[in-house]
């Protein structure tokens, strides 16, 4: 899962194209047109071998980037101006792996569900 507050179509894009992520949680401080466009985007996937599920969730429920899968969760998160000019780094919260796993797994499921893509279907799903 990949989790992206702020995710716009060209990073939906990017994803799909290099990646095998199957699941994209992003949030409702995206504009209505943003939001449009990722679901414009899933709705042309013609050919992928995963399956791609798109949601959204209350801005407040999401914090930070964070790329979450069965053994791993890496927190993608920029630097304070003073300490590093604004540099995005990656860390890998060890410790708290398993909590942030469980709660992004409940966001999930309250998530609103926006659009899929199943391989093999002609179209993606429009979900709302």
């Amino acid at each position: 899962m990949v989790v992206d507050p702020y995710c716009r179509r060209s990073q939906l894009e990017y994803l799909v194209t290099h990646t095998s992520v199957n699941k994209v949680l992003v949030s409702d401080r995206l504009s209505d047109e943003d939001l449009d466009d990722l679901v414009e985007f899933v709705e042309s996937i013609r050919h992928r071998e995963t399956r791609l599920r798109l949601r959204v969730a209350p801005a407040a429920d999401i914090h930070d980037r964070h790329v979450i899968n069965g053994d791993r969760v890496l927190q993608i998160g920029g630097t304070a101006h003073q300490v590093g000019g604004g540099t995005t780094v990656v860390s890998e919260p060890v410790d708290l792996g398993e909590d942030v796993r469980r709660y992004y797994r409940l966001i999930w499921k309250r998530a609103e569900r926006l659009a899929s893509y199943r391989p093999g279907d002609d179209r993606a799903e429009r979900v709302a």
